[in-house]
């Protein structure tokens, strides 16, 4: 047989206010505190939407301020869904350690109802370490993530090696499974089952059990029976006897309380008035103490005092006798160290002149050598000279044989044209056309 199951966490995925939030649930009590508006009641909506996904029991009303207005007042579930697929799932471990998602697909569907299309399913045998948000949602990149579709979840689920997932049709059937992993303490065979039981979750939500919902879980939770009645009547009796004991007993011992807080509070403040005085006591001898040691100290500071002083005026006395003699000291170093920067800046100058001289000498050797080879390149420059007179002369003789042979040469070839000019005319005057140069040539 199992034993009851135990819930570790629930998550929401594209809520209002949650896209994929995942709270831990304790093995005794949980509890949700938080500022108007800050999701409790969304966080228990979705709670009891897993245990129980009827749609004809899932109306829902803010309870809070800021959720008070006219415009969100009346949407039950639609209202606390974000458009898209939405899910939640309760995470559950059973006595045999078997880990089941209980889980529960929501979507509003678009009209004038404001209907939400409700899909039970579970997974079973999810390894520990896979968190439900790594099923339900998918990262898109590091700062996105999109809700997967069922049928995303169910092919992400079948590649994990022992892990089932399964899908119901009727709430019925989502119920018979809860029950049989220990998540349900009955069987809810029918619609009556699932109000009375919602009832019982809806207290939670809205504070406190009115006597009609306690008569109601009382009839649904325990079989119509006249001695188990009278047997709560007394149990009711005597807790209402017990109670008021109780609270007889709370009044007397906060009497004795506030006496007995009263007599301390008299005792510590009397012990600290006594010990304020003491305290102010011994302070006050403590200043005097310290005041009259201060006295006695300034005292001998003084008297130390008058006797460096009476030191001092005799140093002073020896130090303006001394002065005199080390100005005239003085005005004798004086003396003397102009007359040895005198011999110094006349040092200086021998030696800069020396410098000076050396650095002439050395000048007019350089000059020397520059005489020297100016010379040299004179004596060349001389050869050179007479070997170019020497050339210019044969050169005018040479051009005066060839000017004397170019006037020769003009000379024939003025007579040239002169005797073809006359062989000219004489053709024209002879008419003989066979008087030319070539024959005159072969004669």
């Amino acid at each position: 047989m199992i034993e009851r199951g135990k819930y570790q966490s629930m998550t929401m995925v594209n809520w209002n206010g949650f896209f994929a939030r995942t709270f831990d649930i304790d093995t005794l009590v949980t509890t949700l505190s938080g500022g108007n508006g800050a999701g409790k009641s969304t966080t228990m909506a979705s709670f009891i939407t897993a245990l129980i996904p009827d749609q004809s029991l899932l109306h829902f009303r803010n309870t809070t301020e800021a959720g008070s207005s006219q415009a969100s007042r009346d949407k039950g579930l639609y209202g606390k869904l974000q458009p898209g697929t939405c899910y939640s799932a309760l995470d559950v471990v059973n006595s045999r350690n078997q880990r089941v998602l209980f889980v529960v697909k929501l979507q509003q569907v678009a009209g004038r109802d404001k209907k939400v299309d409700i899909k039970p399913f579970i997974i079973q045998g999810l390894p520990s370490s896979v968190k439900p948000t790594d099923i339900l949602i998918e990262a898109v990149s590091d700062n996105h993530a999109r809700v997967r579709q069922i049928n995303e979840v169910k092919e992400s689920v079948s590649t994990m090696e022992g892990v089932h997932f399964k899908a119901f049709n009727s709430i019925v059937d989502y119920h018979a499974q809860m029950f049989e992993f220990g998540v349900l303490p009955k069987k809810l065979r029918n619609s009556s089952d699932r109000s009375k039981f919602y009832r019982l979750i809806e207290a939670s939500l809205y504070g406190g059990i009115s006597s009609a919902i306690t008569r109601s879980l009382r009839d649904y939770l325990l079989p119509q029976n006249g001695g188990v009645k009278k047997a709560f009547q007394d149990m009711e009796s005597a807790l209402r006897e017990n109670r008021l004991t109780l609270e007889a007993i709370k009044t007397t011992q906060a009497d004795r309380d506030l006496f007995k807080h009263l007599i301390t509070e008299s005792t510590n403040y009397v012990a600290a008035d006594y010990m304020r005085h003491a305290n102010e006591r011994r302070n006050k001898l403590e200043t005097t103490m310290k005041l009259r040691g201060e006295l006695f100290g300034s005292r001998q500071t003084l008297i130390a005092q008058n006797e460096l002083l009476n030191k001092v005026q005799q140093e002073l006395t020896l130090l303006v006798e001394n002065e005199s003699g080390l100005e005239q000291d003085h005005q004798a170093a004086q003396d003397h160290l102009l007359l040895v920067q005198n011999a110094l800046r006349q040092q200086e100058k021998i030696e800069r002149y020396q410098e000076d001289l050396e650095e002439l000498n050395e000048r007019l050797e350089e000059q020397m050598m520059v005489v020297e080879e100016v010379s040299e390149r004179k004596l060349a420059a001389e050869e050179q000279a007479t070997f170019a007179e020497e050339e210019v002369d044969s050169l005018k003789t040479q051009l005066a044989d060839y000017q004397q042979a170019l006037d020769v040469q003009q000379t024939r070839a003025l007579q040239y044209q002169q005797a073809i000019q006359a062989l000219e005319k004489a053709r024209n005057l002879l008419e003989n056309e066979s008087l030319n140069q070539d024959a005159q040539l072969k004669r």
